[in-house]
């Protein structure tokens, strides 16, 4: 992996001056006016603080104050002026971005009075200053939910759609999504999915931008998921927990083999956090959460099958707090170890050959040191470093690959004559694994910004750098052809923004500016239809078997002059100007109308950018990046209305428009691209020809907990269509000799309906109930017999999908120790819910023809289904 030098000195430059910043990360913001209880005349002047902090406020002349840089939490605070009685709000909810408006009416008296008047806040249903669809959720929601993993909160948030690549946001690709800790990004610059787990036992909040988003965050075309960690407790507390699958199914399944369900999981869990110390003036605190989960099966199906599977978690953070400093450090690793019989290879071809299944192994790791200063009681600056790093291997046991030998010292190792190998059923009987992936990824984050509150107007300017090394090793070989792609590159993209809130009592916006540039650092063809002269003699190519093309080397006719191929220029680097609007507007006293405009930018995943950067050709159907690629480019619309339905309940509804442009293709390339594109000269590559559009509307109903009861009920009709449901639509079209389609279809993730409730009822500290109920019309696919030159794309409909979670509990008191059992069941009626059923196999398709409505195919492939019934149990003791 290069390190150049340069870099590394800017990195040692901008650690030398966090200290001189430092950041908390995400942060809200307490608001409002101090007036004068029996004239209503603002007051000047009046002391407002928080409770147990530093933090507080003067008012100004008209009576507003603004505390700025709070962490998400509950806290009391308090307003004084002399001559009158303080006044304190208990229980005011602050949460990241968003500002809680503070009336305080303070009452004249000539006696001095020590005891504030005391009054209860209460937690708004409606946030009006909510611009765009955003979901904040707290460690309390999240615990409610059937998840391990933080991030798959969106699969129950409205608007989101999930199939076998992962989770889509209103239409876009799975890899158009952010993903964040701390504000701090941690998404895998290879395949644009998030990169590290967390125990959602250091998540004290999480938000979900599904609509639009800031002029803070970059990147990311469809959604934001943002995770930000606790800090740590004022008091010493922890917990144990202890999970385990419980075999139920054998108790109404006649098997004399037992539960055949059971994948024996076990998982166990330690969190503590408290205070190092405490003085008046400063104080340390920490949290930290241990987890293990092994598994028998880390992924069943129909069935579970001996594919063992362990996961461990560790994240700590470390906050220290000093008058109006604040300084965090977050450490989050992971490590993850399983077995896999399946890929989109057809390789569950080889389930009678358990032998050669891929053993997966990862090891990712995250340190951030972030902070804030307040600068003055209106303005705070704030910075961040972090750095994520992680490894990932994909190979048959004791199978890998090296690339410094030749073709000949590597096969010896293997057996890979598959075609000889397989049974009547054709099943592959024997042979090695023909697949090997190797990953080396680490990111270096930097941000920075400044907020100054003026009147009623937050200001925000802010700059962020991020800095890739990655080098990627990827091997297919078959009987006769090897795929060999690597890269190793080192490209930086960085941004520029300002963002301004206006905050005045009949009108919310948000206005921001965000310039983002890409440098991809890398060379890219001269001429893409000719990227070198095959006239070019042999012992002037490269590789360890001299099968890497001589890209570099530009040919020339001796006698005519003409260009014959071959050369290398700089990859342009990229500019990108995003204007974004946001806006809430009150209708009434009990509704809002809310309004965004933005345009998003997502640079496409590294494979897309340098994947085969050697030009390695002695595959037939060769592939080769693409390090001149724009980004993609989504225009996004929302406008919709919320209101208050009662004092504890409200609806929202939203209508959305998104136009995407500049998405990412595979197409033909080479010299005979246009009049053969079948022809053996020819290789794919990827350019930004892919267009789609989405339309649609939500419907949110919300009752946060209120009298033990909470829900969230959401409905949504979508409509998204476009030319490619994938990037490698190309690559296939080309395969099948399929020309490109004419006309927009409906791309594979368009459910046109979907329904969500999640909801619960239950005692504190006694028992409760969760329930998380889904419904969703069937995704669409191309059936075989509408197939031809010009096929009929996407004009069938899989059956719909549905899903039932339940989650039960009873508190105990033992020994003085809370001590909960529980009991979870996912996917509670046991739905066979088709989601992966691959429409391009030339062998499913046929099966499909012979056997309508049978989608398992000629070998028995469950995995097309969904995850079954799966029943969970354990104990939580709280200390």
């Amino acid at each position: 992996m290069r390190n150049p030098v340069t870099r590394t000195l800017v990195i040692l430059l901008l650690i030398g001056v966090l200290p001189a910043l430092c950041s908390a990360g995400i942060v809200g913001k307490i608001a409002g006016t101090v007036s004068d209880m029996e004239t209503g005349e603002p007051l000047q002047f009046a002391n407002v603080v928080v409770i147990g902090t530093p933090m507080g406020a003067m008012s100004l002349a008209d009576g507003l104050f603004a505390i700025l840089n709070v962490t998400p939490g509950t806290y009391d605070v308090q307003a004084s002026f002399m001559g009158y009685k303080p006044v304190m709000i208990s229980g005011v909810v602050v949460k990241p971005d968003l500002t809680n408006m503070l009336e305080f009416q303070l009452e004249k008296t000539v006696v001095e009075v020590v005891d504030p008047i005391v009054i209860r806040a209460e937690r708004p249903i409606v946030e009006v200053d909510v611009t765009s669809t955003r979901h904040i959720l707290t460690a309390d929601d999240i615990e409610a939910l059937p998840i391990d993993n933080p991030v798959n909160i969106v699969n129950f948030i409205s608007g989101s759609s999930v199939d076998a690549r992962g989770t889509h946001i209103r239409g876009g690709r799975d890899t158009e999504v952010g993903y964040y800790i701390d504000n701090s990004p941690i998404t895998d610059p290879i395949e644009n999915v998030s990169m590290l787990n967390l125990s959602t036992a250091s998540v004290n909040e999480l938000v979900v931008f599904t609509g639009g988003f800031n002029a803070e965050y970059g990147n990311a075309s469809s959604g934001i998921i943002n995770i930000i960690t606790t800090e740590g407790s004022n008091e010493f507390k922890g917990s144990y927990e202890h999970r385990m699958y419980l075999p139920i199914e054998m108790f109404w399944r006649h098997d004399d083999e037992g539960d055949p369900l059971d994948t024996g999981e076990i998982r166990e869990r330690l969190s503590f956090s408290g205070p190092l110390f405490k003085q008046a003036d400063q104080d340390m605190r920490y949290a930290v959460s241990i987890e293990g989960t092994n598994w028998d099966d880390y992924d069943p199906r129909v069935e579970a099958l001996d594919r063992p599977g362990r996961q461990r978690l560790y994240d700590a953070t470390l906050t220290y707090r000093k008058g109006r400093t604040k300084i965090k450090g977050v450490f989050n690793a992971e490590n993850q170890e399983y077995v896999d019989s399946y890929d989109g290879q057809r390789l569950y071809e080889r389930i009678l050959v358990p032998d050669t299944w891929r053993n997966n192994v990862i090891d990712n790791y995250r340190f951030a040191l972030s902070g804030s200063h307040m600068v003055t009681d209106r303005s705070f600056i704030e910075a961040s470093f972090s750095v994520l790093d992680g490894t990932t291997e994909i190979a048959q046991a004791g199978k890998g690959w090296d690339p410094t030998l030749t073709e000949h010292d590597n096969q010896i190792k293997f057996d890979w004559d598959l075609d000889t190998r397989r049974d009547e059923d054709n099943f592959i009987t024997s042979g090695d694994n023909p697949y090997y992936d190797y990953q080396e990824k680490r990111v270096y984050s930097i941000r920075g910004a400044y907020t100054h509150q003026r009147g009623r107007n937050e200001v925000k300017t802010g700059i962020d750098i991020n800095m890739y090394d990655v080098l990627y090793h990827d091997v297919f070989a078959s009987t006769d052809n090897y795929y060999i792609y690597t890269y190793d590159v080192s490209p930086m993209a960085g941004a520029l923004y300002a963002q301004d809130k206006l905050e005045f009592e009949g009108l919310i916006m948000n206005l921001g500016m965000r310039l983002d540039f890409f440098d991809p650092s890398h060379k890219v063809f001269k001429d893409f239809d000719h990227p070198w002269d095959p006239a070019i003699p042999a012992d002037q190519w490269h590789g360890p078997d001299q099968n890497q093309a001589p890209i570099e080397i530009e040919s020339y006719d001796d006698t005519t002059g003409a260009y014959l191929g071959g050369g290398l220029v700089d990859a342009d680097t990229k500019w990108k100007l995003s204007p974004r609007l946001g806006a809430s507007h009150p209708i009434t006293e009990n509704t809002y109308l809310h309004f965004l405009y933005g345009h998003f930018f997502q640079m496409p995943s590294f494979d897309y950018l340098y994947e085969n950067e050697n030009f390695h050709t002695r595959g037939r159907w060769l592939r080769s990046g693409n390090a001149d690629l724009e980004a993609e480019k989504t225009v996004a619309y929302e406008v919709g209305f919320n209101h208050l339905l009662s004092q504890n309940t409200a609806i929202d509804v939203t209508f959305f428009y998104k136009d995407i442009t500049d998405m990412v293709e595979t197409v033909t390339r080479g010299p005979q691209a246009e009049s053969n594109p079948q022809a053996e000269a020819n290789y794919v590559s990827y350019s930004n020809s892919g267009y789609g559009n989405v339309r649609g509307f939500e419907i949110n109903l919300k009752r946060p907990h209120f009298q033990r009861w909470h829900y969230h009920a959401a409905y949504t009709f979508m409509v998204a269509k476009g030319f490619s449901s994938d990037w490698d639509e190309g690559y296939l079209r080309r395969f099948d000799d399929e020309e490109f389609p004419t006309q927009q279809f409906y791309l594979d993730w368009d459910r046109r309906h979907s329904f969500l409730v999640t909801g619960g009822y239950g005692k504190a500290k006694n028992w409760g109930a969760n329930v998380a109920i889904s419904y969703a019309t069937g995704a669409p696919f191309t059936h075989p017999l509408s197939l031809g030159k010009k096929p009929s794309r996407n004009s069938s409909r899989y059956p719909a999908i549905s899903n039932v979670d339940v989650e039960v509990h009873k508190v105990f008191n033992i020994l003085g120790l809370d001590t909960q059992v529980f009991a979870r069941a996912t996917n509670l009626f046991d739905q066979r819910n088709l989601t992966n059923w691959d429409d391009v196999d030339q062998d499913l398709r046929n099966w499909l023809i012979i056997n309508p409505g049978d989608y398992l195919g000629p070998f028995e492939d469950y995995t097309v289904y969904g995850p079954p019934r799966r029943v969970l149990g354990g104990c939580r003791v709280n200390f």
